[in-house]
């Protein structure tokens, strides 16, 4: 699962690394393409907060992502969509004008799996999937907080399935407890306010990776086991004004936008 701001004390490798993650995240990034893997913005071990001059866009990104955000195929099927950019988080509205502007309320860095964004991820890689893919629901251990998505409250008995069985990567009421290799929802505070999203569904293909999610960030770090982390009080505040029909786009620079 996922990153808290830490004091800012580090060693001299770290607070360089540091201060590269202050550059605008709408600018070119060193990700790797040609690996299947991403590599991500910092190791793991790196312990340095996210930068204080991160601000989100300005007036010029917004009006360029938002006229290429609808050029895309996903901005035909829905009038809202989650922008996953890298470690950049936003959520946009499509407009009764047909135009697309981001809720700035909602623009925060955001952490991802551990080793990075991957076109072809696997249980266990630690990698968060890049593509396009319908928002299914909230849930939480938490009430909900007023979203318009349809909501799960999680209860002891809740599970997202990892069996190799017709079962795998769908939720689970079970009050026998299921194997290692699926998700206790309720053993997690990162799921005190979360939402599901499409991934390895229509097809599920089983050891593809299940239980893929946009959660609630760790107290003490970014990084995941291949979700999407977010500040607790954003993820509140994703799911008030989420509704049905959206769609989350995760890419890991701006140009493959086009792709999706």
């Amino acid at each position: 699962m996922e990153v808290t701001v830490m004091h800012m004390k580090f060693l001299a490798g770290g607070a360089l690394l540091c201060a590269a993650l202050t550059l605008p995240f709408w600018l070119p990034q060193t990700f790797s393409v040609e690996a299947k893997a991403i590599t991500p913005v910092y190791p793991e071990t790196v312990l340095c907060p996210v930068p204080d001059s991160f601000t989100g866009m300005n007036k010029a990104d917004r009006e360029r992502i938002g006229k290429t955000l609808g050029r895309t195929k996903t901005a035909q099927k829905t009038d809202q969509i989650i922008l996953v950019i890298g470690h950049s988080f936003s959520l946009w509205n499509k407009g009764k004008d047909g135009t697309w502007t981001s809720d700035s309320d909602v623009e925060t860095y955001c952490g991802l799996g551990k080793n990075g964004l991957s076109s072809s991820r696997h249980e266990g890689d630690s990698t968060t999937p890049v593509g396009s893919y319908p928002v299914l629901y909230g849930f939480g251990r938490k009430s909900n907080p007023g979203t318009k998505l349809e909501y799960r409250k999680v209860t002891p008995h809740s599970y997202v399935s990892g069996e190799r069985d017709e079962t795998y990567n769908t939720w689970v009421e079970s009050s026998k407890p299921l194997s290692d290799d699926s998700e206790h929802l309720i053993d997690y505070y990162q799921y005190d306010y979360a939402m599901n999203f499409g991934f390895n569904l229509d097809p599920t293909v089983v050891g593809k990776g299940s239980a893929i999610f946009v959660h609630c960030k760790s107290n003490d770090h970014w990084t995941t086991a291949g979700c999407i982390g977010i500040p607790k009080p954003l993820m509140i505040d994703l799911l008030k004004k989420s509704h049905k029909g959206e769609y989350i786009l995760i890419v890991p620079t701006e140009k493959e936008l086009a792709n999706y």
